[in-house]
């Protein structure tokens, strides 16, 4: 179709040319018969080239909407979500030898515990940024010339400098990318456990080493003083209570027995870093606390459309206070390597809210603690359902 399109244009023009020839030659002016083919020759090239670009349009418009589908198709499967991930709590690198990070937020507060897993239903695997925050607090309170803990701080060009090999093949091309991306690939194996790469001698490790210590470390330093400036921080504990056929619906007492959600404490998946829960308010010295399932008051219409949108999980989120303790130095002789930080945690407001979604934007109910009728059992709600 366009081959055609181009032969009639061509041929109009090449009969305008001919006759224009003719009267060439009665004038007797060539120059201007050279200066009209010249034109002509132009205006057919346009042409060509505009009926090209309008294939290539069409052919990129084909190639978009072959792309959406298969993303729809994927979506369909499960295999990517579409729900937006959002920017949470930014923390910004002093420069560019470090890299900035965000952890999960609620209510402008750090969120520990159940995360937000964005849809890709992974529970277990925390974000990259929560390895970061755990790191500088450690080196905060621990050891600065810990190398695990200095990695996931820095920006991939200090990491590439002093902690990879290129005469070694430990960083080339196939594995860098994945490398520089990933907490674990560069902590684990030989990759990132030597200043200089794996292969480095002891001088090639002492000079990197002296290197950082000189021109990054102090910046780090100074960074880690930015966290937890009077040694606590607020936040947010989410922990999440099962709604099974083990834990039917109380008619008698109108509501589910859920687990005690004052009994779970922030997980923030580090060895070293230890949180111990330290009650200081009346509600959560209250011996009726320690008991195993507290009773989550829900009128029948709620609690049926939970069973009718198939809701297993709800999300319970405390509002928490954690506070520096002390290190702990390393101890051989009990099995402990390396130095740990000691926190401990209380709760700031003894109500509790669940919602039905990880994002905790569907609120379905609470409980407060301080409650004069607030009911606690030890006894499973199976067998309590059925007394």
């Amino acid at each position: 179709m366009i081959f055609n399109k181009q032969n009639m244009c061509s041929k109009r023009i090449l009969g305008i040319v001919a006759c224009c020839f003719m009267i060439g030659i009665q004038t007797s002016d060539a120059q201007f018969l050279k200066k009209l083919k010249d034109a002509a020759k132009k205006e057919v090239n346009k042409v060509a080239d505009g009926l090209t670009k309008k294939k290539k349009t069409k052919s990129n418009e084909d190639t978009s909407l072959e792309e959406e589908t298969k993303k729809e198709e994927r979506v369909k499967l499960g295999q990517i979500s579409t729900k937006e991930i959002p920017q949470g709590l930014s923390f910004d690198a002093p420069n560019e030898s470090f890299r900035s990070f965000s952890v999960q937020e609620h209510n402008g507060l750090p969120r520990f515990g159940v995360l937000d897993s964005y849809g890709s239903g992974s529970k277990t695997k925390l974000p990259w940024g929560y390895t970061t925050y755990t790191d500088i607090l450690l080196l905060k309170y621990g050891d600065i010339l810990n190398l695990p803990l200095i990695l996931n701080t820095t920006s991939s060009e200090t990491f590439l400098k002093y902690f990879c090999n290129d005469e070694r093949g430990d960083c080339n091309d196939q594995n860098r990318n994945a490398i520089l991306n990933s907490p674990n690939l560069r902590s684990r194996g030989g990759v990132a456990r030597n200043w200089g790469g794996y292969g480095a001698n002891q001088f090639e490790k002492e000079r990197k080493k002296n290197d950082f210590m000189e021109k990054h470390a102090p910046t780090l330093v100074d960074w880690s003083k930015t966290f937890w400036k009077d040694d606590t921080q607020m936040a947010y504990n989410v922990s999440y209570v099962r709604l099974t056929s083990s834990n039917p619906y109380d008619f008698e007492r109108k509501g589910y027995w859920v687990n005690n959600p004052l009994k779970s404490g922030p997980n923030l998946n580090s060895q070293r870093f230890v949180c111990r829960y330290f009650p200081i308010n009346r509600y959560e010295k209250n011996p009726d606390n320690e008991s195993i399932y507290v009773l989550l008051k829900m009128d029948e219409s709620t609690a049926e459309n939970l069973i009718n949108e198939k809701t297993s999980v709800l999300y319970a989120v405390m509002k928490i206070k954690l506070s520096f303790t002390q290190v702990e130095e390393a101890n051989r002789e009990v099995n402990m390597r390396s130095k740990r930080v000691m926190f401990n945690y209380c709760h700031e407001s003894p109500v509790v809210e669940f919602y039905k979604d990880e994002a905790l934007t569907l609120k379905v109910g609470e409980l407060s603690y301080e409650d004069e009728d607030i009911e606690f059992s030890n006894i499973p709600p199976l067998y309590m359902s059925k007394n």
